[in-house]
């Protein structure tokens, strides 16, 4: 499997183990039957294959073959959520993952900012969680008028100025 994170458990539903699972992208289309999921949560991993999924509210309502019961699920509470990115939608020219950017190393001109540690997924915009170098934790909104480069698989992400670091 070559995983690529999109979402979060955000709780456990029911008795029978299933998952409330909130996606990065609401519109994605990674948790449908038969699909192959990775749970992850600090040293540990649990894989599976997808039984049954169902809308509920922003979230949605899973049952993994790998988990038998309350039991089971309760340890995979906010555990993070991976999809096997060959199942997943192939990218135009110029898209990427957001999760590819996290690592990256961020740049204005040839000054090194820091490197992104997540993306924070808010109601208006998504964000760059950067890392500086003196230290600090910023945001920098993930909109043109802020970004001037973007590039996956450099590991680089080019700034227009620091104005837009929150």
């Amino acid at each position: 499997m070559n995983p690529i994170e999109i979402g979060y458990v955000a709780r456990v539903h029911g008795l029978r183990g299933e998952l409330r699972i909130v996606l990065h992208w609401e519109q994605s289309e990674a948790l449908e039957p038969g699909r192959q999921l990775q749970l992850s949560k600090g040293d540990r991993t649990i894989t599976g294959r997808i039984e049954s999924a169902r809308g509920a509210g922003k979230g949605t309502i899973i049952k993994l073959d790998a988990l038998h019961g309350r039991d089971d699920a309760e340890a995979w509470s906010s555990a993070t959520v991976l999809a096997d990115r060959g199942e997943q939608p192939s990218l135009e020219e110029g898209e990427y993952y957001l999760s590819d950017l996290v690592g990256a190393q961020v740049f204005v001109g040839d000054e090194l900012v820091g490197s992104v540690t997540e993306i924070a997924c808010h109601p208006s915009v998504d964000s760059l969680v950067i890392h500086t170098a003196d230290g600090q934790t910023v945001e920098q909104p993930l909109l043109d008028e802020w970004i001037e480069q973007i590039d996956p698989d450099a590991g680089r992400v080019v700034l227009h100025s620091r104005d837009g670091l929150i």
